[in-house]
């Protein structure tokens, strides 16, 4: 029979050799779980550099279609001022043939009788205090004068609008261009500059800033005033365009479009107004200088005709603080 010791012995040489086979078989089962995860993981590494390359090639596709979506809006841009350009020469070549523009400022004085008694007409530039009435012939009535014909613009429009009224609020008079709605014959007339203000905290609107890579971040808003018989409503402002600084012959063509959905209108007053955008500098600037100075020589040249309020052929209103001739 076997001893004590030999049986303990024995029992230890099975219980290790147990172990060892359950470490064998862990191991193995630790193996197989390894490769497993290493077969996944090779795989998902396929994935993801296949899902790389593809991603590359949508990029790559996306900037091409940017890039061609650019140079065609480059190209139509290019195509519209050609064109812009080509209908206002066409529209001079009418001009210099003779042809009268539908609503012109010479169409607007025969019709509503403006300027009635006016023989002749000083252009700005001659514009001095000899023709400042007798009594009035003051230097800062006359800059004022001069300030404010800075701001003066020519407003021309190309299009009339198809929802003019037939009549006059609260009258049976015909209004104006009711008969040519809806045409696209050039008419001109004169807006003033109402207010010019630098904005600084939004990207610039106009039409070459919407067309460009590098939008401007420093523009100015000037807002126009003119009678609403020039300008009606939003279509007619869309097909609007006002020229600065347009005081003789060999100025230069400085144009804005009209832009914005800032339009507004009061046809028991007879005005409208409207916003364009400018991101030049110098034009912004200019404006901007001159508005501020005529809104000075206004307050000092009010409050001195005011204190002579009582003087003969002065008017004034205290209500708007303006005062006017009386001829």
């Amino acid at each position: 029979m076997k001893t004590t010791e030999e049986m303990s012995t024995l029992a230890q040489k099975e219980t290790q050799e147990q172990i060892n086979g359950l470490v064998l078989a862990f191991r193995e089962e630790i193996m197989a779980e390894l490769q497993m995860a290493s077969d996944f993981m090779s795989q998902l590494q396929a994935r993801v550099e296949t899902l790389s390359k593809s991603f590359k090639k949508k990029q790559e596709e996306d900037r091409e279609q940017e890039l061609d979506v650019r140079t065609k809006m480059k190209q139509l841009f290019e195509k519209h001022e050609e064109l812009s350009s080509k209908l206002e020469n066409l529209l001079g070549q009418k001009d210099s043939l003779g042809e009268h523009d539908e609503g012109g400022e010479d169409d607007l004085r025969q019709q509503y009788g403006i300027y009635p008694g006016h023989t002749h007409f000083v252009p700005v530039d001659k514009f001095c205090l000899q023709y400042l009435p007798d009594g009035h012939r003051d230097k800062g009535l006359n800059d004022m004068m001069k300030a404010l014909a800075d701001l003066t613009v020519s407003v021309s429009v190309i299009r009339t609008s198809p929802h003019r009224p037939r009549f006059e609020p609260n009258t049976k008079v015909s209004y104006y261009l009711y008969n040519m709605r809806g045409s696209t014959n050039l008419r001109t007339g004169s807006g003033l500059v109402q207010q010019v203000t630098m904005i600084t905290d939004k990207l610039c609107p106009c039409h070459e800033c919407q067309h460009s890579d590098e939008p401007k971040d420093r523009y100015w808003k000037v807002v126009i005033i003119t009678a609403a018989n020039v300008v009606f409503d939003n279509t007619e402002a869309f097909h609007t365009r006002c020229k600065f600084f347009y005081d003789t012959e060999n100025s230069p063509d400085i144009v804005l479009k009209v832009q914005g959905n800032s339009f507004n209108k009061n046809m028991n007053f007879d005005f409208s107004s409207f916003s364009c955008f400018t991101c030049d500098e110098t034009l912004g600037n200019k404006l901007e200088e001159r508005w501020h100075l005529y809104l000075r020589l206004k307050m000092i040249v009010n409050k001195k005709y005011i204190k002579n309020a009582s003087k003969k052929k002065i008017k004034c209103n205290s209500f708007n603080n303006k005062c006017n001739f009386i001829n």
